[in-house]
């Protein structure tokens, strides 16, 4: 799923439409909707440090 992403970059939502559907219609059980690949959820920069957001500092010129 990684290799797909670079080129479908909406592919992981793509993916989950598709199995929400085909569950809703009764094909898929849940052992194979746990096993279907999600994507984390992405990162901010300021998240960087274990989580951590970082005080905003400004210099000040005379």
């Amino acid at each position: 799923m990684a290799d797909i992403v670079l080129d479908v970059p909406l592919a992981y939502i793509i993916l989950d439409r598709f199995v929400e559907r085909c569950n809703r219609a009764g094909f898929l059980t849940d052992k194979v909707i746990n096993n279907v690949p999600s994507r984390g959820r992405k990162r901010f920069v300021s998240e960087g440090d274990g989580g951590h957001v970082k005080p905003t500092t400004f210099t000040m010129r005379d």
